[in-house]
């Protein structure tokens, strides 16, 4: 695909990074909270609904992480095109974002929605926990077509450093969702109840990021110049984002594979696995926040053609990374009892996850460091270096690394964890010795004059 060039004059202002890592830091935190909120929900029916439903998480993880993933392609690519001053063409890109998201939403519903009782068996489950976890993936399916939307209409905000409005989105969802669990778990909905919250706050979120963009930011979205010719906006977006999608996609499913093989473990620890899973959202999401603001600073130096700036901001931006997300697995680990305390009062799971919480001191800093080092290869258009480091580290070694220490070395599923740190330690340092030589640049869609 032929570069094209920068347009003279206009070159988007570089937003201050805390501008943005601040609000998408809130933002993920009450998104994610979401799912802290239905496990929440669901350990007031049983622990066995919520262990069984948890075992499924990783099957809705990986469609949604194929929808935002694919807005992040969408946002480097506006980034780039923004940064550049080609204001009409980040608008192309907006529009591509939509039509992607959209149709992939509609297919992850339906594979989820009508293979509901395959899945739940591919997983190991049977008698109870089959059927729960088959009752919510049917149920929850319709919030895939949903997510996908939010997301593509969330690159506008992303890519031109307005993160405040998608803060303000995940304040509508965890509003909603919680409210409504309350509300349905009183009529006795049960899970169909939890999953149907959700949907619903993905519906308030998209009315409020339209009445944002109808009232407050002016729509960028070009219709007519994408329906001209919408293969090429389409393809720029494919070109990030597909890429984009297969590391973090390849390391759900290597946590459901792992998942399923840890089912033998027994309930209590499904269930230790599920809380922890929970806490450390609040890691993941400063890990990811601070990547975002990275990736949304280097796309846009990237396509102003400044890459010694864009290095600059990564070094930065690491240090901030790895060191809040040390902080936070520390406060989590000396809180551990509390915290899990709120799921359960099974002595069993509360001491498997103060093992597992040990363990966070050494995997979220890992996990900040890969992912940093990974969003900026991406945001410079180096999208599938990562991709394929991703997919070697993780097959080749990770996940035969934690089912042996998972099933066979005694560890249990503290095994899991070990396996997790080795990954995320070995994608990192792979991810950012390619950056340090410099070979993505030149990878960018956009050429500046």
């Amino acid at each position: 695909m032929s570069q094209q060039q920068a347009a003279p004059g206009g070159p988007q202002q570089l937003p201050p990074v805390w501008a943005i890592v601040i609000p998408v830091f809130i933002e993920l935190v009450l998104t994610f909270s979401v799912f802290f909120s239905d496990s929440f929900f669901l350990s007031r029916i049983s622990d066995a609904v919520a262990a069984s439903v948890g075992t499924t998480i990783p099957i809705f993880m990986v469609c949604v992480l194929v929808a935002m993933m694919m807005a992040q392609g969408a946002s480097n690519a506006a980034g780039q095109f923004n940064g550049a001053g080609q204001a009409k063409e980040a608008g192309r890109i907006y529009c591509a974002a939509l039509v992607v998201n959209a149709g992939l939403g509609l297919l992850a519903a339906l594979v989820m929605g009508l293979g509901a009782s395959a899945i739940a068996a591919g997983l190991g489950l049977a008698g109870d926990e089959h059927r729960h976890a088959t009752e919510f993936m049917a149920a929850i399916a319709p919030a895939l077509v949903f997510i996908g939307l939010k997301y593509a209409l969330g690159t506008v905000f992303v890519s031109r450093g307005q993160t405040v409005w998608t803060m303000f989105g995940g304040v509508v969802a965890i509003a909603v969702n919680i409210a409504l669990n309350i509300v349905f778990q009183r009529a006795g909905m049960g899970i169909e109840g939890v999953a149907l919250a959700t949907i619903l706050a993905q519906v308030a979120v998209i009315a409020f990021y339209v009445v944002v963009m109808l009232t407050k930011v002016k729509s960028p979205h070009e219709w007519r110049a994408f329906f001209a010719a919408p293969a090429e906006p389409i393809r720029n977006v494919l070109r990030i984002g597909v890429p984009s999608v297969v590391q973090p996609v390849s390391a759900e499913l290597a946590m459901l594979v792992i998942a399923a093989a840890a089912v033998h473990l027994g309930t209590e620890a499904m269930a230790a696995r599920v809380y922890v899973m929970n806490l450390a959202t609040v890691a993941i999401c400063w890990a990811a926040a601070v990547s975002i603001g990275n990736q949304v600073l280097v796309a846009i130096l990237v396509g102003a053609g400044r890459p010694q700036a864009a290095n600059a901001v990564l070094m930065s931006n690491l240090r901030i990374a790895v060191v809040g997300s040390l902080l936070i697995a520390v406060a989590l680990w000396a809180s551990g009892g509390t915290l899990v305390g709120i799921f359960t009062q099974d002595p069993k799971i509360i001491a498997i996850s103060m093992d597992l919480l040990v363990l966070a001191i050494l995997l979220e800093p890992a996990r900040s460091f890969g992912t940093l080092s990974s969003f900026a290869l991406k945001a410079a258009g180096d999208a599938n270096y990562p991709a394929a480091v991703g997919l070697g580290v993780t097959w080749l070694v990770a996940v035969p690394l934690a089912v042996y220490l998972c099933l066979y070395s005694g560890l249990g599923m503290a095994g899991l964890w070990v396996g997790l740190v080795v990954d995320e330690t070995l994608r990192g340092t792979i991810n950012f010795l390619r950056w340090r030589s410099g070979t993505w640049q030149g990878k960018a869609l956009v050429t500046a004059s």
